[in-house]
């Protein structure tokens, strides 16, 4: 099962091709940021701001995943992020 899932997500961004993948990332990475400063200017809503992070964070998959880096420290910041108490 894992090499089958390894093999997605690694044949996926071929399937796309190069611009619309750049696009792709560009649109996910403005998303993140777009939402780091709208968690950073509204904390008490935080789980909503959150858990947009973490959706576009997963969808980098399909772009390959911000080097990985990109896409583990995305979850990681929202899962912090999501156990924080405000």
């Amino acid at each position: 099962m894992n090499g089958l899932l390894a093999g997605v997500i690694w044949i996926v961004p071929s399937v796309f091709g190069g611009g619309i993948q750049i696009i792709m990332g560009l649109v996910s990475g403005f998303a993140v940021l777009l939402n780091a400063i709208m968690l950073n200017s509204h904390p008490r809503e935080h789980v909503t701001w959150d858990m947009a992070i973490m959706i576009f964070s997963v969808l980098t998959i399909v772009i390959g995943g911000g080097f990985v880096i990109g896409l583990v420290l995305g979850l990681i910041a929202g899962i912090l992020t999501l156990v924080q108490e405000t």
